[in-house]
């Protein structure tokens, strides 16, 4: 039933070796932010609208914010990344555009906005903003357009509101009917 070959006693002297492995593993500590750090907030978002017959458009993207002094009650930090995609389709040929751009974030803070902060369309006082940092973009026509307009600035974009929870708003813009969605964790240390 059980062999006493070659194998058996090359898979037995494996055993140790694997069972050193996993104990590693399990006791290795959580793994960093990518920003830099332990994250402080993580954030997904989808957006999207559209406008029958005429256009589409959309983000998605995430966040990480790190290097808060006090990453139990995270207000403010040092890091953070951000890597989203914006699409614009449009009747025709060659009238669609994507671009791939990234926020390297050197400060953040959790800020009153008000009347102007998207925290205020779900009854939140402070939302997450950038106060610091550049944006990179991938090489693309669409990068190019967007760049062209203005581009989008890393310095100033409010990430959404300061409070961990799942965020949905229904919207008409130009026309166009459609819906942002966010996700919004706190991590705890």
């Amino acid at each position: 039933m059980f062999s006493t070959g070659r194998k058996s006693k090359k898979i037995l002297s494996l055993l140790p070796i694997s069972l050193v492995a996993v104990m590693a593993l399990s006791i290795a500590p959580t793994a960093l932010a990518y920003g830099g750090g332990q994250a402080n907030w993580q954030l997904t978002v989808a957006e999207t609208a559209v406008n029958p017959g005429q256009n589409g458009f959309g983000v998605w993207g995430w966040c990480e914010l790190s290097g808060s002094p006090t990453p139990s009650s995270p207000t403010s930090g040092s890091s953070g990344d951000c890597q989203a995609t914006i699409y614009i389709h449009a009747p025709g040929p060659h009238n669609s555009a994507t671009c791939h751009f990234s926020f390297d974030i050197s400060s953040w803070a959790a800020l009153p906005l008000g009347s102007s902060g998207q925290g205020q369309f779900f009854g939140i006082t402070n939302d997450l903003v950038i106060v610091g940092g550049t944006t990179s973009y991938t090489p693309s026509p669409g990068c190019a357009l967007l760049q062209a307009t203005g581009g989008v600035s890393a310095t100033g974009t409010d990430l959404g509101p300061a409070q961990t929870g799942h965020y949905n708003l229904n919207f008409l813009l130009f026309g166009s009917k459609g819906t942002y969605q966010e996700q919004i964790t706190q991590t705890s240390h």
